[in-house]
């Protein structure tokens, strides 16, 4: 890194004694930072910028349309999730999670966020097209059910209702302003009244990931190893929920000295029964990732974990 004006833009050059022979290709790369979302794809549009990362999906038939500029999409394991500090009022509630979590319209939210072409998630961080994936836990989950809330709400104490606070913000990296909105439209039928706070950019994720008791996050994809040992390890520094279930620390470590496949999934599926009754975080979708870029850029489609390689790029003449 050459140079860095916070808020502005980053510079790096390129390392001469990178340990792989012949990368990475470019000379030089500047990231500048644009909190506007249109400025964004301006930028693109005229030329100002090449790549245009984390690019909505609203936005891909526009990008397409144009001349000079181009959308790669692909399907991915990251995930959209709205996690609760469990040792936070009324979030302490296990029947007030479980409410929010049968209020939670995950169709609806799919189709306002992601224009119905992500996948459904199911409150833990493996993806329905992972070979980890536990149907029988699927089986289990409540889905979309207002009765269902409503009657949880009441037993935890909220007979008329509840209000909570879900902070949310125009980040590039998933559509968590779509998300808050469809979920306070949809969880008010229970009697659960949402109030959405728009935070900036700027400071989110140091003044509210990992502050506040419940907000809109997302995760890239992982292995589900990768994905269960940062998000819910009770260990882990990123654990958002501050969730801590001796029962999951124990299959998650024993999941990794079994080297056969039915076992794997034996263990993995117990986990997922667990945080489906538990409900430490919501994840309603999993993403597509999607960037937009010059058609002179080569060696940067979007990656289905949502990584940036950027040693692998390079510009046509």
């Amino acid at each position: 890194m050459t140079e860095n004006v916070v808020g502005e833009r980053t510079t790096f050059k390129k390392n001469p004694d990178y340990w792989w022979t012949g990368y990475p290709y470019l000379d030089e790369l500047i990231y500048i930072y644009l909190p506007d979302p249109q400025s964004r794809l301006e930028a693109l549009k005229s030329g100002i910028v090449d790549y245009h990362r984390y690019m909505p999906l609203t936005e891909v038939v526009e990008v397409d349309a144009h001349p000079d500029i181009r959308a790669s999409v692909v399907s991915s394991s990251s995930y959209i999730v709205m996690p609760f500090d469990v040792t936070v009022a009324p979030f302490d509630n296990l029947l007030v999670r479980q409410a929010i979590q049968a209020a939670t319209d995950r169709e609806a939210i799919n189709q306002a966020a992601l224009l119905g072409k992500g996948a459904i998630g199911y409150d833990h961080p493996i993806p329905p097209f992972d070979l980890h994936f536990s149907e029988e836990a699927k089986a289990n989950h409540p889905g979309y059910d207002i009765e269902l809330a409503k009657s949880l709400l009441e037993q935890a104490g909220y007979p008329n209702g509840i209000d909570i606070i879900l902070r949310t913000s125009t980040n590039p990296g998933a559509p968590m302003m779509e998300v808050a909105t469809v979920m306070k439209e949809k969880a008010a039928p229970a009697g659960i009244n949402i109030e959405i706070r728009v935070e900036p950019e700027a400071t989110y994720w140091s003044e509210v990931w990992l502050v506040e008791p419940w907000y809109t996050s997302y995760w890239a994809g992982r292995t589900p190893d990768a994905a269960l040992s940062i998000s819910v390890l009770s260990s882990s520094d990123w654990n958002e929920s501050h969730y801590a279930n001796s029962r999951v620390d124990e299959l998650i470590v024993q999941a990794r000295s079994q080297l056969d496949l039915e076992d794997r999934r034996t263990t993995y599926g117990e986990i997922q029964e667990i945080l489906i009754q538990n409900v430490p975080r919501i994840i309603p979708a999993f993403q597509l990732v999607s960037n937009g870029m010059g058609n002179n850029v080569r060696g940067l489609e979007s990656d289905p974990g949502a990584w940036f390689w950027a040693r692998y790029a390079w510009l046509d003449d």
